[in-house]
């Protein structure tokens, strides 16, 4: 999955291995139009730094990570969080899956997850 795909800035890919069928729908790749719209996950934030990266976010930075980046904080820091849209998409899908069947993982699901290993 890449972060982008959930409102994120950031093109930061994650990789899991897993056997839940309701994980798969987060297998999103990146559909922004130019590369030029991620931001670089390099250096420290600054003042004008801070408010550029928040008018990339959708709808924005505070409503999908919590909070804007500090003056001075490394941007690989910040970009280590998960966006909340993500975590809410994947803690509504676990509640799902507890109350009742969410099916069966498809073979080859189960077989792309191996290969990436």
């Amino acid at each position: 999955m890449c972060f982008c795909a959930f409102g994120s800035p950031f093109k930061k890919a994650s990789q899991w291995l897993h056997n839940k069928p309701w994980h798969l729908e987060f297998e999103v790749p990146c559909r922004c139009a130019t590369a030029s719209s991620h931001v670089v996950i390099e250096g420290t934030f600054t003042r004008e730094s801070v408010v550029r990266f928040d008018e990339l976010y959708r709808p924005s930075a505070e409503k999908l990570y919590g909070r804007l980046p500090e003056v001075g904080e490394a941007v690989s820091s910040f970009s280590a969080s998960y966006p909340k849209t993500l975590c809410q998409r994947m803690a509504a899908g676990a509640k799902q899956a507890l109350a009742d069947s969410t099916g069966i993982m498809p073979l080859a699901a189960k077989l792309s997850n191996c290969k990436r290993c």
